[in-house]
């Protein structure tokens, strides 16, 4: 109860000393310091420095520190160490507690739509674009895949036939049943032929994508048309 009360009883004198020190040096830095000093009570350490070396009074924010203090205002801080190293043990673990809340309350959970774009759609149309076989395939369970073999043949034919592609892709509907989830999506795709003498190809339609939860996300088992990068 003691150190308690000679606590408060410092930041009092801290508070009316500083506020009396700065006031004479204008009134842009007396604002920000006394606003530091009475509201937050925070008064920053520099890396590597003790109490008791020269310090500044810093504005707690969520960026970098800003020290706004006077060389007037240090010296009174390098005359009372011990002050300036309990406030800090005082304030700063609250105030670390209520940033950590205020972020945490601020995440929002993906909504199933956005799953399955950031899983399924986004890497495939990437895929596509790059011609990345590798990462084309990754999009898909080759588990439950059926006939994955012969999937991974027609991809790659694909990407022979075809210089460069154009993907694009919008989500209508999904739907979802426990660990299997189903995409109705317009599909947009023009493909230029790496052989010049033949004729660019460009389709447009509705496809059914089906998909599975797996450990790392959704994960492509199937789509229809099957035939629509073979035709």
């Amino acid at each position: 109860m003691q150190n308690t009360k000679q606590l408060s009883s410092k930041r009092l004198l801290s508070s009316t000393v500083a506020t009396l020190l700065l006031l004479a040096e204008g009134a842009l830095a007396a604002t920000s310091a006394l606003h530091a000093v009475q509201q937050s009570c925070a008064l920053e350490l520099p890396a590597g420095r003790t109490p008791g070396e020269s310090s500044s009074l810093s504005e707690l924010s969520t960026g970098a520190a800003r020290p706004v203090a006077s060389p007037v205002f240090q010296r009174y801080l390098e005359l009372t160490p011990g002050l300036m190293a309990q406030i800090v043990a005082q304030v700063q673990p609250s105030f670390s507690t209520q940033q950590g809340e205020s972020n945490g309350s601020d995440i929002q959970p993906l909504t199933l739509t956005e799953q399955i774009i950031r899983d399924v759609f986004g890497p495939l149309q990437r895929a596509l674009e790059e011609h990345n076989l590798a990462h084309l395939l990754a999009v898909f369970d080759q588990e439950e895949t059926p006939d994955y073999a012969q999937l991974r043949d027609q991809f790659k034919a694909f990407f022979q036939q075809y210089e460069t592609v154009g993907f694009r892709y919008k989500v209508l509907q999904v739907t979802s049943e426990k660990n299997r989830a189903f995409a109705i999506a317009e599909i947009d795709m023009a493909a230029a032929p790496a052989d010049q003498t033949q004729i660019g190809v460009q389709r447009r339609t509705q496809m059914r994508f089906q998909m599975k939860l797996g450990a790392k996300g959704w994960k492509l088992v199937g789509f229809k048309p099957g035939d629509f990068f073979t035709q």
